[in-house]
């Protein structure tokens, strides 16, 4: 049998003895039988002393104000943590050291009074705040307890007071999904224990929708009391990260390893053992009785949820560690419904981990296990493809995987393989990350945008394409994984993100896809009254391929192709020449203007004489009729950048409604290419309807026009030169949001 399935049966059958056992523990934390009988069907049960991490009622201004009282008036003790600055994060970071005395060497957190600057060579990993909402605030990592609008009550999150975004909303466990609650923490060194360490107080724990059974039976043993913490924390494989004196090359990771200890941080760190002896261990069940997490168990179960109604669904193995729902989710995903994920329609990352264990879990290097839910279902559909540690298929090996959806497509190589690494890409090191180009559909630089094309690399000039479902309706293909047209590249280059004047959205920017090199981890951290120290310490640590004993020569473990054909520059890929299109595309001008003028801007590249042809198309307007039809060609010399078309129109006297024509672009030469190519010319009537039978003996003291327009001047619709350069846009590489 599967092993997830042996632990989803054993923590099914442990969940009925759980249910009672609570009964116990809450009489003997003072409330007899007797009691529990005569109160109604729910009742409010209060157990006193339960173990919980310190929550303080503002975050630390500063480093001082953490350190003060040795660093636990907070839940998060910063011990072997100190303030610093990085290239990519314009609010701070903090890094992480291996301990008090390395982090002591580097700076003391009181003289001086700033931190130095540069990337400390000893830090392990950092931690930074800059969250898509602007919810963060230092130090990065809070603790929340007893959130009974949160699943299950008790979380470690980013740290933040509220979400400006949302209406100031107050920051805690139970914000929606997708409001940043993941803590962002980013590794620098593989192999080498990540210590964060939490301090723990007690704090009484009640229960209010506590469901009142008969009882019987022994009511002297406490235990199965205890507070539940989802640790959310989303980690980045940064090992490229250049420091103060070294230049490293990164490293892919196999996986990664949690394990859960008391006494401190370094080699004060001494691993727990399980719940029962040291009353802190990862939780392990799937479901457990909603009561725990004051709940009435009257209540449905979640739609989604494995678990049947009155129970509480927990530890999920296949969520270990997974890419952006953006990046890999299915279409039933409510956070990317109803599209799902980028490369493909069903999840990817790290998962389930080889070792499940109290107090440690762990990604593992033997052979692959594509492991099965409670259901039977396989969390991964792909044949694993040789690789060892729980890395997913799908992201292993898009090229095997993802490319059979596409029709003819050929990719260079497995271009992702192992977990990918990136440096500072503030400094254009984005390690072995490849780019895309993200469409940004309100306008707002400081939204992230979604990935609409990516870079293959295959050659110096070849190609960008699309990911697994061009169309977005959540189906692979058509064209799945096709190469990006001219004319969609060039839609693409007229309209680039951050100029100061702009078309309406979409806009699209050149980012580098970091979410490839980054991982969600959700694990629970149980805490019972037998439970006793003053704090407890989560060691982190990231496993490199070389410690696996995995060589360049295995599969997975090379350079990725764009690391020897980064995407080009705008005139390496586009061309000097430009993109010629009609700028704006759509004008309205009155039947006695006399003419239409139309613009026609050039964009990504100004070098060279260029020309392009048009000619008018009749709509409802008819050529000759109500404008005079043109045909011609358009040229541009070398440094111009705008052209105008103008058309004759026609003023004849019969009352009509507004009328239509277009103008086509055709023919680009001298290395130009064709942007919007279409524009179109709205006529207004400027004629009144006269009734010439009517006779009036009244004589008006204010001459009208005969035609009932007082203004007959020629009314001349300038233009707007953009100057939008692509080169620009993909010269400035910026960094996709993590």
């Amino acid at each position: 049998m599967n092993n997830s399935i042996e632990r989803n049966s054993v923590s099914r059958s442990a969940n009925k003895m759980i249910k009672c056992s609570l009964i116990k523990a809450l009489v003997v934390a003072g409330f007899g039988a007797s009691a529990l009988v005569s109160v109604a069907a729910y009742a409010a049960v209060t157990v006193p002393d339960v173990p919980a991490i310190v929550q303080s009622a503002t975050l630390p201004a500063d480093m001082t104000e953490w350190m003060a009282n040795g660093g636990t008036n907070y839940s998060w003790n910063p011990e072997n943590v100190r303030l610093g600055q990085h290239p990519d994060r314009s609010l701070g970071v903090v890094y992480i050291f291996p301990d008090k005395v390395t982090a002591d060497a580097w700076w003391d957190g009181v003289t001086p009074e700033t931190p130095p600057a540069g990337i400390p060579n000893d830090a392990v990993a950092y931690i930074h705040w800059k969250l898509d909402n602007n919810s963060g605030e230092f130090p990065g990592i809070m603790a929340k307890t007893d959130d009974k609008n949160f699943k299950t009550n008790n979380c470690l999150m980013s740290s933040g007071t509220t979400i400006p975004e949302d209406g100031g909303q107050v920051k805690t466990c139970s914000n929606p999904q997708g409001s940043s609650k993941r803590f962002k923490l980013v590794v620098l060194k593989a192999d080498e224990p990540i210590d964060l360490m939490f301090n723990t107080t007690t704090k009484e724990l009640v229960y209010s929708n506590y469901e009142e059974p008969p009882l019987t039976g022994d009511l002297t043993v406490l235990d199965d009391v205890f507070r539940n913490y989802r640790y959310i924390m989303k980690f980045g494989n940064g090992t490229g990260t250049d420091s103060d004196t070294e230049v490293r090359d990164g490293t892919r990771l196999v996986g990664f390893k949690l394990e859960l200890g008391t006494g401190g941080v370094g080699g004060d760190f001494a691993k727990t053992t399980d719940e029962t002896t040291d009353g802190l261990a990862y939780e392990l069940a799937l479901c457990i009785a909603d009561r725990y997490f004051d709940e009435k168990s009257s209540q449905p179960s979640d739609g989604t949820s494995d678990c049947p109604a009155g129970e509480t669904e927990v530890w999920l193995e296949n969520e270990y560690a997974t890419f952006s729902p953006s990046m890999y989710s299915l279409i039933t995903d409510k956070r990317t419904t109803p599209v799902g994920g980028y490369w493909d329609k069903n999840p990817a990352g790290i998962f389930a981990p080889q070792i499940q264990a109290e107090n440690e879990f762990d990604s593992g290097d033997g052979a692959y296990v594509p492991n099965v839910d409670s259901s039977g279902a396989l969390y991964d559909p792909y044949t694993a493809f040789g690789q060892i540690g729980q890395i997913t298929s799908n992201y292993f090996d898009v090229a095997s995987a993802q490319g059979t959806f596409g029709s003819g497509v050929t990719f260079p190589e497995n271009m992702f393989g192992y977990l990918m690494f990136y440096g500072v890409f503030a400094n254009g090191d984005p390690g072995n990350i490849s780019s895309g180009i993200y469409i940004d559909d309100d306008g707002d630089p400081a939204t992230e945008g979604g990935l609409y094309a990516w870079w293959d690399a295959s050659s110096p000039t070849c190609c960008f394409r699309w990911g697994i479902d061009p169309d977005l309706d959540g189906n692979p293909g058509p064209d799945a994984f096709g190469i990006v047209s001219d004319a969609d590249l060039a839609y693409v280059a007229s309209r680039p993100m951050g100029e100061t004047v702009q078309l309406d959205p979409p806009y699209f920017e050149i980012g580098y896809m970091d979410d490839l090199g980054g991982l969600n981890s959700d694990t629970f951290i149980k805490m019972t009254k037998t439970f006793t120290g003053n704090s407890f310490t989560i060691r982190m640590t990231a496993q490199s391929t070389a410690t696996a004993g995995l060589t360049t020569v295995d599969e997975g473990v090379a350079d990725s192709p764009w690391v020897a054909n980064p995407i080009p520059a705008a005139e390496d890929f586009f061309g000097t020449a430009g993109v010629l299109q009609f700028n704006p595309v759509s004008y309205t001008v009155a039947e006695n203007d006399g003419s239409a003028v139309v613009t026609v801007e050039r964009v990504g590249g100004t070098a060279g004489i260029i020309s392009v042809g048009y000619t008018t198309k009749s709509g409802t307007a008819i050529d000759s009729e109500d404008f005079v039809p043109d045909t011609a060609t358009l040229s541009f010399a070398d440094g111009e950048t705008s052209k105008t078309i103008t058309v004759a129109l026609v003023n004849d006297t019969a009352v009509e409604s507004d009328e239509t024509f277009e103008i086509l672009l055709s023919n680009a030469q001298g290395g130009a290419t064709l942007g919007t190519s279409t524009a179109t010319v709205t006529i207004t009537d400027t004629d009144t309807d006269t009734d010439t039978d009517t006779v009036t003996d009244t004589v008006t003291d204010t001459p009208v026009s005969s035609d009932g327009d007082s203004n007959n001047g020629l009314f001349s619709l300038g233009w707007i030169t953009f100057g939008l350069v692509f080169i620009g846009l993909l010269g400035r590489l910026r960094r996709k949001k993590s």
